[in-house]
């Protein structure tokens, strides 16, 4: 019973990602998380329930992002 429940859990937490493993995302950072002091270009490295690990091409190291400061790259 539980292991179903906790299957359940996790499957729907899949499904609130929007992006994958080396997706082309452009990310944002936030002054009092109003102002938006820095924005960029990366891959997602990885992520977990709440937050993407990005590698950042302008900085060219990785950090953190809520779902919320990241955006798909559209291709045209």
């Amino acid at each position: 019973m539980y292991d179903d429940i906790i299957y359940n859990m996790l499957s729907n937490c899949n499904d609130v990602h929007k992006h994958k493993r080396g997706d082309l995302i452009k990310w944002y950072s936030y002054f009092q998380d109003e102002v938006v002091s820095d924005a960029g270009y990366g891959i997602v490295l990885e992520r977990n329930m709440h937050c993407y690990k990005v590698y950042m091409f302008k900085d060219r190291t990785f950090k953190w992002f809520a779902r919320a400061d990241v955006e798909a790259v559209s291709s045209k």
